[in-house]
């Protein structure tokens, strides 16, 4: 899952630009900024990858993208523009793209094209470490289902290619929370902590998985988890 931030002062833009990119991929998470000082002050959206107008009030573009990129140095960095041309200052934070404004549609649709594919390249996989008896092994995030609490850490339900299959690690459930909270994992019960990708129905004591299972939710974790669901599908729309 990739995030990505739009920081543009023209409201407009910003939607024509988030369609554009959730035609290219409808998994990403999009995160509109009218200013710079609203996306320099947001500490929760580590992002991946950020569209900055260079030409914004109060803080521009130039001084906005010296401050997120020492926050990451691993962030993408396109500058959009609509008539002001680039400074010298512009190249120090080393952007991948500059995305004009007046291009037309269609070629907008090609650099987003080429530009989420590098993004993805440069991402890669997410991988949930598990360590059993010394022995180390990388989980694809995207394959598992849900954790489950064990007597000593956690059971892992994955899925792939069509067949379940279940893992031991004997981290704490809290750790394993923390650890995937980007990943919008989300903890229903005590006792489960779930992918939200694999929820097919949700009610209101319980939510279904893709593999035809049925979990518990807890009454104390019930607005956390419909909070935190809720916001995850507002980025698939």
């Amino acid at each position: 899952m990739i995030k990505i931030g739009i920081c543009d002062d023209d409201k407009n833009f910003r939607t024509l630009l988030a369609e554009a990119i959730r035609r290219e991929d409808r998994e990403s998470f999009i995160y509109e900024y009218s200013t710079g000082e609203e996306l320099i002050l947001d500490e929760e959206n580590n992002l991946d990858l950020l569209f900055l107008d260079i030409q914004l009030p109060g803080i521009t573009g130039n001084k906005a993208s010296e401050i997120m990129k020492r926050k990451n140095k691993d962030l993408i960095l396109i500058f959009i523009s609509g008539t002001y041309l680039p400074t010298p200052e512009s190249f120090y934070v080393q952007p991948y793209r500059y995305l004009l404004k007046q291009s037309k549609p269609s070629e907008i649709q090609k650099e987003l094209r080429t530009i989420l594919k590098y993004t993805k390249e440069c991402k890669g996989k997410k991988y949930f470490i598990v360590e059993d008896d010394g022995i180390y092994q990388k989980i694809d995030i995207d394959t598992i289902l849900y954790f489950s609490i064990i007597r000593r850490g956690c059971e892992i339900h994955i899925l792939q290619n069509g067949a379940e299959k279940i893992l031991r690690t004997r981290k704490r459930i809290e750790e394993i929370e923390a650890e995937l909270r980007r990943e919008y994992f989300c903890r229903i019960h005590k006792s489960f902590l779930v992918n939200p990708r694999y929820i097919t129905e949700v009610k209101k004591s319980e939510i279904k998985m893709e593999n035809n299972e049925i979990l518990s939710v807890s009454k104390a974790k019930r607005k956390t988890f419909e909070d935190m669901f809720a916001e995850y599908l507002s980025y698939r729309k």
